[in-house]
């Protein structure tokens, strides 16, 4: 599985190396980690209420004051009895525990997965509920969503709340590090927040787009109905709306008049009388029928303190190249599950880039939480789906899901061999995070002659040779944190790039995996080279280029049309 640094080592350690980086960038690892805690509410100014708290442990059967402890993978029910005068006066509530302890790692958390999907022993938080379950009043409010670890769990109650008093119930396993058979409790609060300017507190971004519209997320730190305004300048044109639902999330596809090429655009969030907005931003996009575009890809950004002093250097270098297309090729976190830690950690750096070039992603598993799913509009029918596809001009992009099934008779590969057999352009680029060679560190085997990682014997197995059969030009991964090109024979696939240095720390190559790679010979590779990749491609060429952080050229390649 892929590295886990612990975070107790990546956000407090305080080596010489460490104060380096804080006196260059200006915040402490604590200070952002606060920052973190403190963006849990979206700047909202919050009240406790009042509320009466009693705890069950024979699932609702019986309540009785809070216990000191409760034994580890205990089911727990907590139930707050609170009054409300005027529920129109109540933006949202956040549960919380009653502790001191805020903007650390040890801080009592929520989550809607298992204690493994949330970073497992890398997971500090204590006391962790697991597998929660919220009712508001007998309803399930919005908010948390799958897979995801809050400190300060969001619940949206408009049309919940009533006058007077009113009931929430949690539950849930209670989970702990290692072997501890008795896990002490923190009392919990209820956290208001009345109406008003409701903060665009994550992106925009920009998803998937086609000739007469496009997509935009965002999120709000209160619920809020949202309204994006483009106004086309390159052809003029009459400016599209559209308007979300009140939500904390938005997806809003926006119309434009078909064919524009160049526009600018407005977000702006309302609640009451308040408003907040984002922009204007200018956008270019390619055609359909586009005679050039340009791509920039790179994965393993892993966001956390080490990668966020490099973030703004990869962001500033693919701006720089004025790219069509953004693909993440995966591990956009270091922990995708941390709600709290999305914003500080990688969107707020990344923000000029995915607010004016369409961003579409090729997970890896973690990439896969609720938060990443309502961020990245892949252009699917849900807009959710993770295997997806888009042709501009000359090239037709391919993001796979690569923790799927990807046998050779499964649902995945049929769908791919589908749309590589109907594809017609000149060029095929295809995005799976999970590498089918590789000489890095990850793909090596547990031991010599052992199986590969599934994902990765799937990519070798299945992937590659479908692409080799329809002459596909590349594909690019990440998931070794290094940069590496392989060349397979035809028959076993097709150019293979490992873009995985992209800000996570980064390893050296294995012997155990070069063994492991039929084709390590025909291997080009940057060891410790942070770095990114670009594709220029024309109707005649597509120029594959690699960049280090300086904007040097590390390698290069180009591919004749299919």
């Amino acid at each position: 599985m892929a590295r886990c640094v612990s975070l107790l080592t990546a956000m407090f350690a305080l080596s010489t190396a460490t104060a380096t980086v804080q006196a260059q960038h200006g915040e402490t690892a604590a200070s952002l980690e606060q920052r973190c805690a403190e963006g849990s509410f979206g700047g909202a100014k919050t009240e406790t209420l009042t509320a009466k708290w009693e705890f069950s442990t024979d699932s609702g059967k019986t309540f009785a004051a809070m216990p000191a402890a409760v034994g580890a993978r205990q089911a727990l029910t907590a139930r707050a009895t609170f009054p409300v005068n005027d529920p129109t006066a109540v933006a949202a509530l956040w549960v919380t525990f009653d502790e001191t302890n805020a903007g650390k790692s040890t801080q009592g958390a929520f989550a809607t997965c298992g204690h493994e999907d949330v970073g497992g022993g890398e997971c500090g938080a204590s006391p962790l509920w697991t597998h929660v379950i919220v009712t508001l009043n007998g309803k399930s409010p919005q908010g948390p969503l799958p897979g995801m670890m809050y400190h300060a769990l969001p619940l949206q109650t408009s049309g919940v709340l009533v006058k007077g008093d009113n009931t929430l119930t949690i539950s849930g396993p209670l989970s702990a590090l290692g072997g501890i058979a008795q896990i002490a409790l923190k009392p919990l609060q209820l956290v208001a927040a009345a109406p008003g300017k409701a903060v665009i507190r994550s992106g925009p971004i920009l998803g998937h787009f086609g000739d007469d519209f496009f997509t935009v997320t965002c999120r709000t730190g209160l619920p809020a109905q949202v309204t994006v305004t483009a106004t086309p300048v390159e052809p003029a044109g009459a400016a599209g709306t559209a308007t979300s639902a009140v939500n904390f999330y938005h997806r809003l596809k926006v119309p434009l008049p078909k064919g524009t090429r160049k526009f600018t655009y407005v977000v702006t969030s309302n609640l009451g009388d308040a408003v907040d907005s984002k922009g204007p931003f200018t956008v270019s996009l390619p055609a359909s029928d586009a005679k050039t575009l340009r791509v920039v890809t790179y994965g393993n950004s892993s966001g956390n303190y080490y990668s966020w002093t490099k973030a703004s250097l990869y962001a500033q270098g693919m701006l720089k190249l004025k790219p069509d297309i953004f693909v993440h090729v995966g591990q956009i976190m270091e922990f995708g599950a941390w709600d709290f830690q999305w914003d500080v950690f990688y969107l707020e750096k990344f923000a000029q880039l995915m607010a004016t070039v369409p961003t579409y992603v090729a997970p890896e598993y973690r990439d896969r939480s609720g938060l990443a799913q309502k961020l990245f509009a892949s252009p699917t029918a849900d807009e959710e789906n993770l295997n997806w596809t888009q042709a501009f001009g000359p090239a037709r992009l391919i993001g796979i899901d690569g923790v799927a099934g990807w046998t050779k008779d499964s649902p995945n590969a049929k769908w791919l061999e589908g749309v590589l057999k109907d594809s017609r352009e000149k060029y095929v680029l295809a995005f799976n995070h999970y590498p089918g060679y590789s000489d890095g560190q990850q793909s090596r085997p547990r031991s010599r002659g052992a199986p590969m990682f599934a994902p990765l014997q799937q990519c070798r197995d299945t992937i590659c040779p479908l692409l080799g059969k329809y002459k596909a030009t590349a594909i690019v991964s990440a998931f070794d944190y290094d940069y590496e090109r392989v060349e397979p024979t035809p028959d076993k696939g097709v150019t293979c790039i490992v873009a995985g240095a992209g800000g996570a720390k980064t390893y050296r190559l294995s012997n155990r995996a070069l063994d492991n790679n039929p084709f390590a010979k025909t291997s080009v590779t940057r060891e410790h080279t942070p770095s990114f990749v670009s594709f220029e491609i024309s109707d005649k060429e597509c120029v594959l280029k690699a960049y280090d952080l300086a904007g040097k050229v590390i390698d290069e390649k180009t591919f004749q049309p299919r």
